[in-house]
C-alpha cells in the first residue's frame, strides 16, 4: 500500500513538472511570435502612413461669391459652391505637394428686381417686360471641374497655386424665377436650357491655416453669352477641408 501511494505521488509530480514545462515553453513561443509582430507592424504602418503618394475621397469644400456687375446681376449676391469627389496627391516632401482631383460644382448668378429667360436663341437674357412683382430671378449651373495645383506647406501654414478645367451640363442650366401671383401669393416658375461656356479654364490661389482658409479665382472669357455677356469672372470665398 505504501509503494501504491508512493507511485502515484510520483505520478502527479511529473505530470505537474511536464504541464509547466508545456506552459513555459508556451509562453516562450508566444513571447516569440510577438516579438516578430513588433518587428513586422511598425515597419508596415510607416509605408502606409509616410507614403508619398495619397488618395483621398471628400477632401475639401469651399463657398465663394462671384463678383459681377450690378447692373446685370442687381440687388442679390450670386455664389458658387464646390464639393471635392476625389484628390490624388505625389508629397516627395512635407512642405511640397503635386495635386489633381475631381470636383462637382454649382454655380448660382442671382438678382432681385430683374427678370432672366431663355431667348429664341437659346440663350440667358434679361426680359423685355417689366417685372414689378418679380422677388428673385437665379441663372443656375451645375457641372464638374478638375483642379491641379501645387501645395506649399509651412508648419501651419498652405498655400496652393493652380487651375481647374471646368465642365457644364447643358441639360441642367436653367432659370428659376420667384414671384407673386395676381392673388399675392409666392410663385415659382423654372425655364430650362439657355447657353453656358460649357468648357473653360479657371486659375485660383488658396491661403489657409491649418487647412481652412480663403481662396481667389479668375476665369478669364465668357461665361454666359448673349445679351447677358458674363465675362472675365472673378470669385473670392472661403475653403474647408473636410
Amino acid at each position: 500500500m505504501k509503494k501504491t501511494i508512493i507511485t502515484i505521488a510520483l505520478c502527479i509530480l511529473a505530470a505537474n513538472v511536464y504541464a509547466q514545462e508545456e506552459q513555459k515553453s508556451a509562453k516562450d513561443r508566444l513571447s516569440e511570435i510577438e516579438g516578430m509582430a513588433d518587428q513586422i507592424i511598425p515597419g508596415k504602418s510607416k509605408s502606409s502612413s509616410d507614403g508619398i503618394f495619397k488618395a483621398n475621397a471628400l477632401s475639401h469644400l469651399y463657398v465663394g461669391e462671384h463678383i459681377l456687375d450690378r447692373n446685370l446681376f442687381p440687388g442679390n449676391r450670386s455664389h458658387e459652391v464646390g464639393l471635392n469627389i476625389l484628390e490624388l496627391s505625389l508629397a516627395p516632401a512635407k512642405w511640397i505637394s503635386f495635386n489633381v482631383g475631381c470636383d462637382i460644382k454649382w454655380d448660382r448668378f442671382i438678382s432681385k428686381g430683374k427678370l432672366y429667360e431663355v431667348d429664341s436663341n437659346g440663350q440667358f437674357a434679361l426680359s423685355a417686360a417689366p417685372a414689378p412683382k418679380n422677388l428673385k430671378s437665379k441663372i443656375c449651373a451645375f457641372g464638374f471641374s478638375a483642379p491641379a495645383d501645387i501645395a506649399f506647406r509651412f508648419g501651419k501654414v498652405g498655400l496652393k497655386l493652380g487651375a481647374e478645367a471646368v465642365y457644364d451640363l447643358d441639360r441642367c442650366n436653367k432659370v428659376k424665377n420667384k414671384f407673386r401671383d395676381d392673388n399675392g401669393k409666392k410663385a415659382k416658375d423654372i425655364i430650362y436650357g439657355g447657353e453656358i461656356q460649357n468648357f473653360r479654364l479657371a486659375y485660383f490661389a488658396v491661403l489657409d491655416f491649418d487647412g481652412d482658409g480663403a481662396y481667389i479665382k479668375y476665369c478669364p472669357g465668357t461665361i454666359l453669352p448673349g445679351s447677358i455677356n458674363l465675362e472675365n469672372l472673378i470669385s473670392v470665398g472661403l475653403y474647408f477641408d473636410i
